[in-house]
């Protein structure tokens, strides 16, 4: 097993995988903007940013720095739902038309990319240190599951998984074999109702990351095959 790199290679592949599991493509889905029926609202762009949990308010915040008018008429609505955590879209009706303007811009791309970093793979790194992990495939397991999870403290998150795992296993393979057992319990049966359909059609995001464990594909080099969604794609 070799050191996590932050090479724009293995960013780039680490991406395409996690789009793969959020989108079905290995193509980033910046444009992308849809309410899936989970209880968040809309998910929209890189990383499933939502309207009910405020990390998609704050994406349209922090591009306000660079076009001021163009969310103006949602801003209060969106406000108002991340604050009581409500997934209701009505009033939203136009945020999918502007967020398919403001994809024209390479900025608002780029707010994406650095709101991804900052809120999620940066804690994924952290969390690698203070684990003692250092294989590329543990960046990728941990980076997917604050993704889908969050890294917060509730019994579906990121922590509370691992609080679920007990005893801390002392070799990587069976950190990760472990955590990713523990990850499929909480996709199976989540204490939040309003995610459990979802989350529960997702479970093979995560054995498809027990696969490449199996086989020993730590590196993330060299050919391997990810297998979801009744589909196969080649790296």
């Amino acid at each position: 097993m070799s050191n996590v790199t932050q090479a724009s290679s293995l960013e780039k592949k680490v991406d395409s995988i996690v789009s793969i599991f959020e989108n079905d493509t290995p193509d980033i889905q910046y444009c992308s903007i849809v309410d899936i029926k989970d209880g968040r609202g809309y998910t929209a762009g890189k990383a499933g940013f939502t309207s009910a949990t405020g990390d998609l308010l704050e994406l349209l915040l922090r591009y306000e720095r660079i076009n001021a008018e163009l969310f103006k008429s949602v801003i209060p609505i969106l406000k108002q739902r991340a604050r009581e955590e409500n997934g209701d879209v009505t009033g939203l009706e136009s945020l999918p038309k502007l967020w398919a303007v403001a994809c024209q811009n390479q900025d608002f791309l780029k707010t994406q990319d650095d709101l991804v970093d900052e809120w999620y793979k940066k804690p994924a790194r952290s969390a690698l240190k203070k684990y003692g992990l250092k294989s590329n495939l543990a960046y990728l397991i941990f980076y997917d599951t604050v993704i889908q999870h969050g890294d917060g403290n509730d019994p579906d998150s990121f922590n509370g998984i691992v609080n679920k795992m007990g005893r801390i296993p002392q070799t990587e393979r069976v950190f990760l074999n472990n955590f990713l057992r523990a990850r499929l319990k909480v996709l199976k049966n989540p204490s939040n109702r309003e995610t459990r359909d979802v989350w529960r059609e997702s479970v093979d995001r995560v054995i498809s990351l027990r696969k490449l464990l199996s086989e020993g594909h730590f590196n993330l080099d060299g050919a391997f095959t990810l297998e979801v969604w009744g589909e196969s794609f080649s790296f």
